[in-house]
């Protein structure tokens, strides 16, 4: 219809009879077009008086819900149609704003492809807001001399307004024209098939045909045609007037035929080629590649007419040849030269001038800093003269010069209450402490207690008084408080004297605290920074410097990768704006669970394994993110029994790709539960009872999935399925409950199932107890349920260990362990509150013994810091203690004095250990 509108220049008008409610006919007429460009050009500071934008956001969705007509068999085709960028614009929360959209059609053969084309069409309609302009306009139609400015209803005017916010530039219909009766002169229009156009959109073509116009009328050019104005004055003063009036004049035609040219044909496409295009309307615009410099042409309805001048006949001016004839008779070659010779000599002495002038200025300021030398080495010199009086007068009035008498064995200095004469006398100390000094380290103790109120004592490692006031300090620890010193407390104040931190024994904090990067177990990270990280299961030795897994490796390379999907997602800001991407092995095997959780802000983490060779022993939560999760390219072999493989509850946004699930008789594969909205799409889903389900609210997108559910293929309880494609099959294809929906035609398919390895055993078991033994005193258990290792106060090295009882040793004993890991967390209290390497050791007792315990000989190191709770990943030197029965527990402990391994652990631990 738009194409007859537009071949007939008619218009489409859309009108509906109704009966009541009900609408019984519909209309489309076609009508006379109204209105049309006369050239109108409104401009604010000129008759545009104000303009307003209004924008329309009730009706944008991100994507709908297509329902077909209803087919012969009373079914109905459904797809499901999302704008990604519009859910990045406009989503809640992460989720899309969707609708149901049904197309005007009765075709009830009509095909999916036709479905999801008219849904997309309409969704393209409703991903931006309606805009609506209304301006006020003088009507200048009124004013003599300007009758031409008239507009009226239907017309097509242009809006400028530079004030606007972006600048405005508007081509548009008027659709409504309302005026006062009573004021002459002004109107209100609504505005309406508008196109806007930015600043670079007007002035894109316009520079364009400048630079075009530039090639043709140019400076060099203009250079051929007339001589510079150096030239032509030294020829004659009136072939420069000439040539400069008529140089200006003809500028002043080229600049207005290119402005003229530009206003009319700015919005015109230009053709660019060899050849013209064929069947051009008049005016159509063609540059022309075909010769050199390129020409730009117009059709004038019969031939093609050069649009810009090529020769300077065509603006004309004259030849460099033809102007050179003129001037001849005007002046001759010896005038020129000798001119030429003038110039040159002046030349010559402005540069001699110049260099001269420098010399002076450099002479001028060499002699001013000659000047400023000399007077500041006068007056040093008066001064150290004076500073040499004022010394040698001192030292004569103190009469110390006569006091220190010096030889080769000793240096005597005689004060009313020192004696120190050789090693050291006091003169003035009775002869019992007398002699006590001259013993040295016999008088240490009296000399340490040598103590006078009010006063100060040192010695070499001590400074005891009651205060000390300082610039300045510089030292290494600083200890308050203690055994002898009671509580201690330090205060800092502002420089006003106000406090503004106190850590205080007896308060146990500080009143305010400021600290630029906050490192807390009870405080939410941020960061919007990118991460990357690697996840094997082995040495991949193929990268150099390549060692084993470990969750204390940076994790930023192959060579060096972590262990366990936890480790790295726990080195993941819980407040975090920016994306993450966790690789995995191809063909790796891991034996682990993926745990994600809390997670908020607009970033993203990516799990990738890179193939669906690489398989994950263990089940998959993701629970509770605003952040946007993917997973991808994986088996998951998930635990059996399962109550789901893979749960997604509460989260805005999780994709599902390329991921195959092996529920081993769980009841179901994918769940997604509790308002989250997930996409499932390429995935592959075996023995589970539900193999997808969508339950309390939650959507599920499935697209060209399968397998086989063993009571369910879909299966919606109060939620809600969309998509296309392929589905798995299942017992029954799909079953709706209580409310729920699935709005999408899917086609069953089984797949293709191979049944995985024989899953593995995965079992906790918390600690039954702990305690630490140390050494000092003939050895003792600490006896406060606290793990505890290093060295701290000379109360000797700790040993300390976890008990588990028997449990963990009769369930691994004989068979083939895959994975071990310990999770414990440090006290905030006791030695550094810094990450402190700790060092686990297997041991073999289920309780606590009554003598010095020992450890075996494996070990593993992390770090911990204050407060910091984690799964630590044990080495497979662990396994074989533990699947021999030999090894019963975990202990911490390393043979060092140094206070820096001091760390205290909870009594309470977890130890699994995953084992086929």
């Amino acid at each position: 219809m738009k194409q007859i509108a537009s071949e007939f220049n008619l218009e489409l008008h859309f009108r509906v009879e109704t009966d009541g409610n009900k609408v019984t006919r519909r209309y489309v007429d076609l009508i006379e077009h109204v209105g049309g460009w006369n050239g109108r050009e409104v401009e604010f500071g000129k008759d545009l008086m104000g303009i307003e934008r209004k924008e329309d956001f009730s009706n944008i969705v991100t994507a709908l819900v297509g329902i077909g007509p209803e087919r012969d068999d009373g079914t109905r085709l459904q797809v499901f149609v999302e704008d990604k960028d519009a859910l990045a614009r406009w989503g809640r929360n992460g989720k899309h704003l969707v609708d149901v959209y049904e197309p005007d059609s009765i075709d009830s053969n009509m095909t999916l492809e036709r479905l999801r084309s008219l849904t997309e069409a309409e969704l393209s309609k409703r991903i931006n807001s309606v805009v609506e302009y209304t301006a006020d306009v003088a009507d200048l139609e009124k004013v003599p001399g300007l009758e031409h400015e008239k507009f009226r209803f239907g017309d097509t005017i242009r809006i400028k307004d530079t004030a606007f916010a972006p600048p405005l530039y508007l081509e548009a219909r008027i659709h409504t024209v309302e005026r006062s009766i009573k004021r002459d002169g002004q109107k209100t229009v609504t505005l309406g098939d508008y196109i806007e156009y930015t600043e670079e959109d007007v002035f894109a073509i316009y520079k364009r045909l400048q630079a075009e116009i530039a090639k043709k009328v140019s400076l060099s050019k203009v250079m051929e045609v007339t001589y510079t104005k150096e030239e032509i004055d030294t020829k004659d003063t009136n072939v420069k007037i000439e040539a400069a009036q008529d140089a200006t004049n003809k500028a002043q035609q080229a600049e207005e035929s290119a402005k003229q040219y530009t206003e009319t044909y700015a919005e015109k496409k230009i053709y660019r080629g060899l050849n013209p295009p064929s069947n051009p309307a008049i005016d159509t615009l063609w540059l022309d590649t075909s010769v050199t410099p390129n020409v730009l042409k117009r059709w004038n309805g019969s031939t093609w007419v050069k649009a810009t001048p090529t020769t300077a006949s065509e603006v004309g001016a004259y030849t460099k040849s033809e102007t050179d004839s003129k001037l001849a008779i005007k002046a001759n070659q010896s005038d020129l030269d000798a001119l030429t010779t003038r110039v040159s000599v002046a030349e010559s002495s402005i540069t001699q001038l110049s260099n001269e002038i420098q010399l002076k200025v450099n002479q001028s300021d060499y002699d001013v800093d000659i000047q400023n030398l000399q007077s500041r080495i006068s007056n040093a010199e008066s001064t150290l003269t004076i500073h040499a009086n004022e010394i040698a007068t001192k030292v004569e009035q103190d009469g110390v010069i006569s006091a220190i008498n010096q030889s080769p064995e000793s240096i005597k200095i005689q004060v009313s209450k020192i004696d120190i004469t050789g090693a050291v006398t006091f003169s003035s100390l009775d002869s019992e402490l007398q002699t006590k000094v001259n013993n040295g380290d016999s008088a240490k103790a009296t000399v340490d207690n040598w103590k006078v109120p009010g006063k100060t004592t040192i010695d070499g490692s001590k400074i005891e008084t009651e205060s000390i006031t300082w610039d300045k300090a510089k030292g290494g620890t600083l200890t308050l408080g203690g055994s002898d010193n009671q509580n201690g407390r330090l205060v800092v104040l502002d420089a006003n004297g106000e406090e503004i931190a106190d850590l205080d024994a007896t308060k146990g904090g500080f009143t305010n605290l400021y600290v630029a990067n906050l490192d807390s177990p009870s405080t939410i990270k941020y960061s919007d920074q990118d991460y990357t990280f690697y996840v094997s299961d082995r040495k991949l030795t193929s990268y150099a410097g390549a060692v084993d897994p470990d969750d204390s490796n940076d994790g930023t390379s192959w060579a060096k990768p972590l262990a366990t999907i936890g480790e790295a997602l726990r080195r993941i800001p819980k407040y975090f704006d920016g994306t993450a991407n966790i690789y995995i092995n191809s063909g790796g095997i891991l034996y682990q669970d993926i745990d994600l959780r809390g997670f908020i802000g607009k970033g993203a983490i990516y799990i990738n394994g890179q193939s669906t060779s690489t398989r994950m022993n263990g089940n998959i939560i993701i629970n509770s993110n605003l952040c946007h999760i993917y997973i991808s390219n994986l088996t998951v072999n998930g635990r059996a029994g399962s109550y789901a493989v893979i749960s997604s509850a509460k989260n805005s946004f999780v994709d599902f790709t390329n991921v195959i699930v092996y529920g081993n008789n769980s009841t179901r594969g994918f769940d997604i539960v509790q308002s989250g909205y997930t996409q499932v799409q390429s995935c592959q889903i075996y023995d589970c009872d539900h193999a997808i389900s969508g339950r309390y609210s939650a959507t599920v997108w499935v697209k060209d999935c399968s397998g086989y559910g063993n009571v369910y293929g879909l299966y919606v309880y109060g939620g809600y399925i969309v998509g296309y494609g392929t589905a798995p099959n299942g017992a029954t294809f799909k079953a709706e409950s209580v409310g729920g929906k699935i709005f999408a035609t899917h086609t069953a398919n089984n797949g293709a199932y191979t049944p995985p390895p024989p899953p593995t055993t995965t079992s906790v078991w918390t600690s039954t107890g702990g305690d630490s033994w140390r050494d000092n005193f003939g050895g003792q258990w600490y006896g406060t349920g606290e793990v505890v290792q290093g060295y701290w106060g000379g109360y000797g090295i700790y040993k300390g260990l976890w008990f588990f009882g028997s449990a963990p040793s009769s369930a691994v004993t004989g068979k083939t362990i895959k994975s071990m890991r310990l999770y414990v967390t440090r006290n905030a209290s006791g030695g550094n509150s810094g990450a402190v390497t700790v060092y686990f050791r297997p041991h073999t007792y289920t309780s606590r013994p009554s003598g010095n315990p020992s450890f075996l000989s494996p070990y593993t190191t992390a770090t911990f810091k204050w407060g910091e709770g984690k799964w630590i990943t044990l080495p497979s030197s662990f396994y074989s203690v533990f699947q021999s029965g030999q090894a019963k527990g975990i202990g911490i402990y390393i043979d060092s004095t140094s206070s820096s391994y001091y760390a205290k652990f909870s009594g309470t631990a977890k130890l699994e250990i995953t084992y086929a």
